[in-house]
């Protein structure tokens, strides 16, 4: 009775391990079988890869190599299939193909009449970006509205002042905090430019708990960028909505509040936030943003630049930690750098970062060395031929 018991046992056991067997097999080939049926002969087109499992694909791989190392997915591939610089795959509930060398890259992002803006349904949503669902040549117009008054050093030199009293008080706080515990750098990399960019767009008119307040429900939002688009309570994609719809009413009452100063004629501050710098510009046919153009604005600029200043901001300390030569290089170009300030001068100045030519090698270098990367989406509008080698079907 008892070999027969364990007879049982084992036959159990392997009929489990085959039937697994069986359906990873055949499941994780059903997409590549339904792609390669609907595309005809254009799937012999297609570069090498991994479809991955009916509906979710490789989702789950992807989110899963992306919150920590977003280069694991990609090198995941590379090791299996080589350096084709191509690769099928299935992402979002979506069908599609990775690019990663120079060359295709460019022409994905430079071809504006074959490749159109594509983000998956989550990023849409909780973005919520006016240059989505746009012409390219209204792209353009909010492109120059929003950009001309931020970019270059004009624009930075409007912020300076700002930028540098939300890196003292960071500081302040991580030595504070570092005599009770170790400080995760990437978590204060992350906080520090969120905080950068809040406080320039509305840092100068409103207290620090509506700043903290923002910071902190734009964290849900974040995390939500790729995620499952399932709307129910408990999942990360429902809580970002409802937290970005609180952040829209703060925000939104800022520039209510804005606007009516600006109608009733009240006396606008030499340092101006962003917000009213965008409440001003008008394109050549005397079209303004509306507010919940700025509104929106004021995520995508969250959701474009706090990971990657954060990430950069994170490896120039790490890699100059580890090459004291490099450090006490860029150490000394900042004390000669203070020691040449005038006593009255209490701020950085453009003149000043100008000098600091030492220091945008290192930060060059370090961009240069550290494999990080945040996926772009873009979706051919006919086929695409890539330099002979493989093709993209619409």
């Amino acid at each position: 009775m008892e070999m027969e018991l364990t007879s049982w046992v084992w036959m159990s056991g392997a009929i489990l391990l085959a039937c697994y067997c069986v359906i990873n097999t055949f499941g994780r080939r059903v997409n590549e079988w339904y792609y390669d049926f609907k595309l005809g002969r254009k799937h012999r087109l297609l570069p090498p890869g991994d479809m991955g499992w009916p509906l979710i694909g490789k989702t789950i791989k992807h989110l899963r190599s992306g919150n920590a190392h977003p280069d694991l997915f990609l090198n995941d591939l590379v090791s299996k299939y080589g350096k084709a610089g191509m690769y099928k795959t299935h992402l979002f509930m979506n069908p599609g193909i990775v690019v990663y060398t120079l060359e295709a890259c460019r022409k994905v992002y430079s071809d504006e009449n074959k490749f159109k803006l594509a983000y998956p349904e989550t990023t849409l949503t909780v973005a919520q970006s006016p240059l989505n669902d746009v012409s390219s040549e209204e792209h353009r117009r909010f492109r120059r509205l929003i950009t001309a008054p931020i970019m270059g050093y004009n624009g930075l030199a409007k912020f300076l002042d700002r930028m540098e009293d939300t890196v003292i008080e960071s500081l302040e706080g991580m030595a504070r905090r570092s005599t009770k515990q170790p400080v995760m750098a990437f978590k204060e990399t992350m906080a520090l430019s969120l905080r950068f960019i809040v406080h320039i767009f509305i840092g100068s008119y409103h207290h620090h708990d509506t700043i903290k307040q923002i910071e902190d429900l734009f964290c849900a939002v974040d995390d939500a960028l790729f995620s499952w688009p399932i709307n129910l309570p408990g999942f990360t994609h429902y809580k970002a909505l409802k937290n970005r719809k609180k952040v829209e009413e703060i925000v939104q009452s800022i520039v209510e509040e804005r606007k009516l100063m600006i109608k009733n004629g009240s006396e606008v501050r030499e340092k101006k936030d962003l917000v009213d710098i965008l409440l001003e510009v008008e394109d050549v046919n005397g079209r303004k943003l509306k507010g919940e153009d700025i509104v929106n604005m004021l995520v995508l600029f969250l959701l474009a630049g706090h990971v990657s200043t954060a990430t950069v901001t994170m490896w120039s300390m790490v890699y100059l930690t580890k090459n004291p030569l490099a450090f006490n290089k860029a150490k000394e170009e900042q004390e000669e750098i203070l020691k040449s300030r005038p006593l009255s001068q209490k701020y950085l100045s453009m003149e000043e970062i100008k000098k600091m030519t030492y220091l945008k090698k290192v930060i060059n270098e370090v961009i240069r060395l550290t494999e990080w990367a945040i996926p772009s989406f873009r979706e051919a509008t006919t086929d695409v031929d890539m330099n002979g080698n493989f093709n993209v079907p619409v």
